[in-house]
């Protein structure tokens, strides 16, 4: 598998770590499992560890994965931190198109920014 699930015990949100380059098709794998496990173990926050891969899909396949966020009814006020390699932008252009889609997605460069952005 190209993600791991992970939940800690004392946090309000399910991380993420993905562990290949970021295609639409591999996104919405791991965020459809992490909504799967959110629902399950009633938390409220996504952490994406995506330090170790960048975004390689195009920026029509950015387009089509915010739109499919849509139809899968995603709530818009659930916070989405995604922790990024401090010199990678790949991921720029889909912060910007889920964000213009109304959803709360921010990057960080920095994961203990991205805990305390989930937990405040």
């Amino acid at each position: 598998m190209d993600f791991e699930i992970l939940t800690e015990s004392d946090e309000t949100f399910v991380a993420v770590r993905v562990d290949a380059d970021v295609t639409n098709a591999l996104a919405l794998e791991f965020v459809t499992a992490a909504m799967e496990e959110m629902a399950r173990t009633n938390r409220d926050g996504l952490l994406l560890d995506l330090r170790s891969v960048r975004g390689v899909d195009s920026v029509s396949g950015n387009y089509r994965f915010a739109e499919s966020l849509l139809e899968m009814q995603i709530d818009r006020r659930m916070r989405v931190a995604a922790v990024v390699a401090s010199t990678d932008s790949s991921f720029d252009f889909a912060q910007t198109t889920t964000r213009n889609r109304g959803f709360n997605v921010k990057l960080f460069k920095d994961i203990d920014e991205a805990r305390a952005w989930l937990s405040a």
